[in-house]
């Protein structure tokens, strides 16, 4: 029934779409008139056989109105929740200046560098594909055993 839907287009002036509605002869023969249709029984068909060839529009369309019937959640949300709010190891910046160590007197250049640092929990046993440091395999069991 598109009923509804013409009575919104009318009552609105609001552009639309529209509908196409194209009708072919099941024989889609060239001698079959293009000037008429006739969307009824013939007058020398019996009853039993209209149901079975009678016109059938079927449309579907979305309106605006509603809203899906199920919105899925997605299977990884509820992961990339809980692991927003853990404080994973992660290097962070550490710059070694040696003039605030007191070493500026024998190293001559450069006058400092990048150490960095790591800080958070870090999970144990380390995994085969972080390629940790020796440095970082000490870090973490000493924190394992301070835990």
């Amino acid at each position: 029934d598109v009923t509804p839907a013409i009575r919104r287009w009318v009552a609105h002036g609001q552009p639309n779409h529209g509908f196409v509605v194209e009708v072919v002869h099941l024989d889609n023969k060239s001698s079959v008139s293009k000037r008429h249709v006739r969307i009824s029984r013939s007058l020398h068909q019996d009853d039993g056989s209209w149901s079975q060839i009678r016109p059938l529009l079927v449309t579907f369309g979305h309106d605006g109105k509603g809203h899906p019937l199920h919105r899925r959640e997605k299977r990884q949300a509820k992961y990339k929740e809980r692991k927003r709010h853990k404080s994973h190891c992660k290097r962070h910046p550490l710059y070694v200046d040696f003039n605030d160590v007191g070493w500026n007197d024998w190293i001559v250049a450069p006058p400092g560098y990048s150490a960095f640092h790591c800080r958070g929990d870090c999970p144990f046993p380390l995994a085969d594909h972080l390629n940790s440091t020796n440095h970082a395999i000490v870090q973490t069991l000493v924190n394992s055993v301070n835990s």
